[in-house]
């Protein structure tokens, strides 16, 4: 037998010039650096040159204030995608273009009955909406009385694809996706990821299995769950 050893004669093709890099960072890194979940030095902004990530789309951002409120519920009567993404703030987008934002703190809990009632009739109309990690947007809009309906998860359709971009944020799905709004990026991402689950055979995973289990584990920690302590 013989043991195993490196061999440190190869000729490689490589010249000093090919290794160096720029500092700080272009985007090409962030997308390599997110794809294998480096996740401590995404974390790092000063690694990176923020204005070659900052991506130049038609996207715009619309603040919603309490009088511009039954013009968008008008505006969004019929839709049958909508995109619903939250921070501290709603964001909706149903055109692939404006980020329509509502500030949760300030509007909606000033907004009246009847204008909360006609959102949620807005919302139990769209045909489908389209999100970035369901359960836990469920969580946040109940505090607010909002119901979501039938929804595509983007954030379980891209692990379902990938399962190495299962720790991205919402801020590294809009870098992978080239969008700089993540409610616009979560629009977008409609398509593309749709067909890629059919392409990999994915899509009854995805919809059958998958999907349901979100509810499922959503009425669990809505609800709780009941322990028989003698068993």
């Amino acid at each position: 037998y013989k043991l195993a050893t490196i061999k440190t004669d190869c000729d490689i093709d490589c010249e000093l010039k090919d290794c160096t890099y720029k500092f700080p960072f272009y985007n090409d890194v962030k997308l390599l650096f997110t794809k294998y979940q480096f996740s401590l030095l995404l974390k790092r902004d000063n690694l990176f040159d923020t204005e070659s990530i900052v991506y130049k789309t038609d996207s715009e951002v619309k603040e919603i204030s309490d009088a511009k409120i039954d013009e968008l519920i008008k505006n969004l009567d019929g839709v049958k995608r909508l995109a619903v993404y939250a921070d501290t703030n709603l964001h909706m987008c149903y055109d692939g273009k404006v980020d329509y934002k509502i500030n949760l703190q300030d509007n909606l809990f000033s907004v009246t009955d009847i204008q909360l009632q006609r959102l949620n009739e807005m919302f139990s109309n769209v045909s489908e909406f389209v999100v970035y990690g369901k359960k836990s947007l469920k969580h946040y809009m109940e505090k607010f009385g909002v119901k979501i309906g039938e929804a595509f998860d983007t954030e379980l359709a891209n692990y379902l694809i990938d399962a190495t971009d299962k720790a991205l944020d919402i801020s590294q799905f809009c870098v992978k996706m080239k969008e700089d709004l993540p409610v616009v990026a979560v629009f977008k991402s409609y398509d593309k990821l749709l067909t890629e689950l059919k392409q990999e055979n994915l899509f009854d995973l995805f919809s059958k299995i998958e999907t349901p289990l979100t509810d499922v584990l959503y009425d669990m920690e809505n609800d709780g769950i009941k322990i028989d302590m003698e068993q």
